[in-house]
């Protein structure tokens, strides 16, 4: 697939569809409390932190190697389904044991079949990134998404509670699984070889310790601030994440989901992969900055304007949140350039070190702060792991400090610039309710940060998006 058509496809499934996200998020806002929404996350991270440390395991080495052999993917799709049985029976056990209500109980069955859902459709999600299919993978999300928001925001409205959030991402996975199935049953065969599986499990054995870093702190978060803080500070957290995470998944999963392919084709020459490289990180930040900057200038306007006095308490959050989503979009390419090197273990055992350390800060102050202690967590997280990717990037490439500074500069810059003007007109229409600051707040940011990129940074963007148009 060409240039422009898979960039229309990573955009349709990964920022077209976060308005459908957007969407259902709004209405889980105003029809559940932060204790509602607090529970049911709590119940839905422990499926994803499960599936988590398995996916990456599963479906990474299928999309890195350089030959699929026959039967690779049905071999996989197999042990997928025994293990993913075998650990929803393992979670239904524990919780029969340590859970006392049984609706809690019915809960945690509901969610953790999706388990079985995610990691049976791993095998098919590698085949389509592998062929560049990105109109398929984007068909199979809109479908699961459309399914999952009409049945989660029914259930919320009608007052069902965390029910709805749980019900939503089952339908999701679960519709997702299903169209993948019936349009790729080539792979579905009874053929299984335990040496295809023996080379692809010990390829994704550091790329899962990897998965489980980052699935601690997506999905061990909720459950330890839950357990210490309460259901209403895990609302009130994942409520401010929430609203950072949706544009920053749908631009980081949309990138990366182009880039990783994109470094495997040029990884014999180390020179192309150290431009493209370095290209990459150029445009991904001038392309994520002002998201993000924009987001924290604008975070008490958006919430007293949109959401309402329910989530006052978590514009703070919010800000801090978004501004450690610039951190993050630092090393945004570096696990992908790490694959492609074959050298993913590089950091992956510092990566849990911080995760296992960032559990740790919100088990000692949860309790004092709650929400508070879910960010500062995040950002310790963040910030380590970019200091491991950083240090180990001077060992994988040339790319020097000054290099990557450069980089990011102009984008920094032209932020910077952009939050001075965003806030003088946030307080200068004294006379102009929120809805109207709101709207010229965004436009003025729009304005100011196109004017920069047409006059100081057009002669080096362009050639570069120029070369990737013609690829």
């Amino acid at each position: 697939m060409s240039f422009f058509p898979s960039i229309f496809w990573i955009f349709f499934d990964k920022v077209f569809l976060i308005l459908l996200s957007t969407f259902s998020f709004f209405i889980f806002a105003i029809y559940l409390e932060p204790s509602e929404l607090g529970k049911g996350v709590m119940f839905i991270a422990i499926p994803g932190l499960i599936a988590g440390l398995f996916s990456g395991m599963i479906e990474s080495p299928l999309v890195s190697k350089d030959i699929i052999e026959d039967g690779e993917y049905s071999t996989v799709l197999w042990f997928s389904a025994i293990l993913s049985i075998v650990l929803f029976i393992f979670v239904i056990v524990i919780g029969y044991v340590l859970l006392e209500n049984e609706n809690d109980l019915f809960l945690l069955g509901i969610a953790t079949s999706t388990i079985i859902f995610i990691l049976i459709s791993r095998p098919f999600l590698a085949k389509l990134r592998r062929d560049n299919n990105f109109k398929s993978i984007a068909l199979r999300a809109f479908l699961g998404k459309c399914i999952g928001f009409i049945g989660g925001v029914s259930l919320a409205i009608k007052g069902y509670g965390e029910l709805s959030i749980v019900i939503q991402f089952v339908l999701q996975e679960f519709v997702s699984l299903c169209v993948m199935a019936f349009t790729m049953r080539s792979i579905i065969s009874f053929s299984f070889s335990s040496k295809l599986l023996s080379n692809t499990l010990r390829m994704g054995r550091y790329l899962s310790i990897s998965a489980l870093s980052n699935s601690v702190m997506n999905n061990g978060l909720p459950l330890v601030l839950g357990t210490v803080s309460g259901t209403e500070s895990v609302g009130l957290f994942n409520f401010s994440n929430r609203i950072v995470a949706l544009p920053r998944d749908a631009i980081f999963n949309g990138i990366n989901s182009y880039a990783l392919p994109s470094f495997a084709r040029v990884q014999s020459d180390i020179m192309v992969l150290e431009k493209k490289f370095s290209d990459s990180n150029r445009l991904s930040s001038l392309l994520v900055f002002p998201v993000f900057s924009g987001l924290a200038i604008t975070a008490p306007l958006i919430i007293n304007t949109i959401f309402g006095d329910k989530w006052t308490d978590s514009i703070i959050y919010l800000q801090y949140l978004a501004l450690i989503a610039i951190v993050r979009s630092l090393y945004l390419f570096h696990s992908s350039l790490f694959l492609v090197l074959k050298i993913p273990n590089i950091i992956t055992k510092k990566e849990l070190f911080s995760s296992i350390i960032g559990l740790s800060l919100v088990f000692l102050f949860g309790r004092d702060y709650g929400p508070g202690a879910g960010v500062l967590a995040t950002g310790f997280y963040t910030f380590t792991c970019f200091l491991w990717n950083i240090s180990a990037i001077k060992k994988a490439i040339s790319y020097p400090t000054t290099k990557f500074i450069g980089d990011i500069f102009p984008a920094f810059c032209l932020s910077i610039t952009m939050v001075f003007v965003v806030y003088w007109v946030e307080n200068s229409l004294f006379y102009f309710d929120n809805n109207i600051k709101l709207i010229m707040s965004i436009l003025s940011g729009i304005i100011v940060y196109s004017i920069g990129i047409l006059f100081f940074e057009n002669k080096r963007v362009g050639p570069i998006f120029r070369r990737r148009c013609k690829k």
